[in-house]
């Protein structure tokens, strides 16, 4: 029911996040989902990956820290006011971080959660309807 997230701290000097999206592309590793947060020295890139196993391997055999984390993706119609309807959900919970991508333009987008307690989490939103997604390349 989790989707993982790879998070890689990276100096923040160019050619950096080159490096990484090299680095995965030559094992023929896709990914999905990027971002890049800024902090100060160092940044941190949360990505998720077709074959997040082999991505982790790959990343730490190359040297680069690495880290995983499990997050809850759900899967919204793509209109205004559909996040604020999961949301509306999750008040009594921790929504430590979230971000979306469009899935199919016009029609659906998912939303990527880091919860506190993901395991309560997806058995409300299961509860209520809302659509899980376990594998982002559909």
């Amino acid at each position: 029911m989790f989707v993982k997230q790879i998070s890689v701290f990276l100096e923040n000097k160019p050619g950096r996040l080159f490096n990484l999206t090299r680095t995965l592309a030559e094992k023929g590793i896709d990914i999905f989902h990027i971002m890049l947060a800024e902090a100060g020295e160092y940044g941190v890139v949360r990505c998720v990956t077709k074959d997040s196993g082999r991505a982790i391997d790959v990343l730490r055999d190359a040297g680069f820290a690495v880290t995983v984390a499990e997050l809850i993706a759900v899967e919204v119609d793509d209109r205004p006011g559909a996040l604020g309807e999961v949301l509306a959900l999750l008040t009594d919970h921790n929504v430590e971080y979230l971000y979306s991508f469009s899935r199919s333009a016009g029609k659906n987008a998912a939303i990527l959660l880091k919860i506190a307690n993901p395991g309560i989490v997806v058995k409300l939103l299961l509860k209520s309807g809302i659509n899980l997604i376990t594998d982002l390349s559909k």
